[in-house]
């Protein structure tokens, strides 16, 4: 049994194409028969670049930690305050930060690049300043005179007198002064003549200098300790597809450590927790989603790039009759062929519901050449329809 040909036709309905309703014989489609019209277009996706520090200022001797990403690009190139050839995303730790200076980095992209550039703030470390010198005097004097003195006359006069004078001024600070005189008269009478005289003067100076000029001059001096290195955000940021039909939606995910918030750019916007998902669409061409995270060690950045691919819209008449004229009972399927060369298809696709009419599906940007056969129960194909030129974005 064999499908009848010149009832089966390709229509167009999202592109406004010319159709015919010209079909071939089967085995070799009759290429004299009318054909489909062809539009232009092309991809248009542009190069992006972000680059970041994880802080906003440092002191002389302090290091950085710059970050970049990127899309659409092929490699990327330092200058200014560092230089050198580097991936497309990355993280690069500066040398011991000695002034201030512009970091540079260009990304290079099909048809040009993207540049950016950050500026690091290097202050110079203050110059420490001395203690106050804390000097402690004391003074202490002591003066004592001990003056003893003893008379002993013959007959019967004995006579002993003591002087003991003490005179002590200790100074610390302040002055205080103590003074004490003691003087003990003695009258001893004996029957004989003893006359003894002694005297004892002692001066006795204590400048015992604890002239104590213990200049305690006492200087400390306290280095500053060096701050514990905080590690900056880690952010992992995904996607369900890496590719979506133009109009439709995807579903991306991220979560955040080390971070305190997370802010969105690129094709989406907004204030984001530091854990989360969301849907982003409709997309109707490839796209690139950012997101930044904060916290105490600075701040980091991953970029998302979600590709538009072309749906490709097709539509046709069921086929009613077979090749002898009788009515078509057992239609079991479709099979399209499409290629990016006329006459040269390299794909196909079977379509097993054969009350099918229409069907979309997905390709590269590109210009498409499109034909149909349909299937009977006992796996006989027909002959191609008509071929149609299709457009894909």
């Amino acid at each position: 049994m064999k499908v009848r040909q010149n009832l089966f036709t390709i229509t167009c309905v999202t592109l406004a194409l010319a159709c015919s309703n010209a079909a071939s014989a089967k085995g070799k489609p009759d290429w004299s028969g009318g054909g489909g019209s062809s539009g232009s277009g092309g991809d248009s996706t542009s190069a992006v670049l972000s680059l970041a520090a994880d802080r906003d200022s440092y002191t002389a001797g302090d290091t950085a930690l710059i970050s970049w990403a990127s899309a659409g690009t092929k490699f990327c190139t330092a200058s200014d305050a560092w230089e050198g050839k580097y991936p497309t995303e990355g993280v690069y730790r500066t040398p011991p930060l000695t002034q201030s200076g512009t970091y540079t980095l260009k990304c290079t992209a099909k048809g040009g690049g993207v540049t950016d550039s950050l500026q690091l703030t290097v202050a110079a470390i203050a110059p420490e300043t001395a203690p106050a010198a804390d000097t402690t005097s004391t003074t202490d004097t002591t003066t004592s005179s001990d003056t003893t003195s003893s008379t002993d006359p013959a007959a019967t006069s004995d006579t002993a007198s003591t002087s003991d004078t003490t005179s002590s001024t200790d100074t610390a600070a302040t002055s205080d002064t103590t003074s004490t005189s003691d003087t003990t008269p003695s009258t001893d009478t004996a029957t004989t003549s003893d006359t003894t005289s002694t005297s004892d003067t002692s001066t006795s100076t204590d400048t015992a200098a604890t002239s104590d000029t213990a200049s305690t001059s006492d200087s400390t001096t306290t280095s500053p300790t060096e701050p514990v290195p905080v590690a900056a955000p880690e952010i992992t940021f995904t996607s369900q597809t890496d590719s979506v039909t133009a109009g439709d939606y995807a579903s991306v995910s991220w979560s955040a450590v080390n971070a305190d918030g997370c802010s969105a750019s690129g094709a989406w916007s907004g204030d984001k927790a530091i854990q989360g998902s969301a849907q982003v669409g409709p997309l109707n061409a490839s796209s690139t989603f950012s997101l930044s995270c904060t916290g105490a060690g600075g701040s980091s950045l991953q970029m998302l790039n979600i590709s538009v691919v072309s749906g490709i819209n097709l539509s046709w008449m069921r086929p009613t009759e077979n090749v002898d004229g009788s009515l078509l009972t057992d239609l079991a399927a479709y099979r399209i062929y499409y290629g990016q060369q006329s006459r040269d298809y390299d794909n196909s696709i079977l379509i097993d519901d054969p009350a099918t009419t229409s069907y979309t599906f997905q390709a590269g940007s590109g210009e498409y050449f499109v034909g149909m056969t349909a299937i009977d129960a006992d796996g006989n194909e027909s002959g191609l329809s008509n071929e149609v030129v299709k457009l894909a974005p």
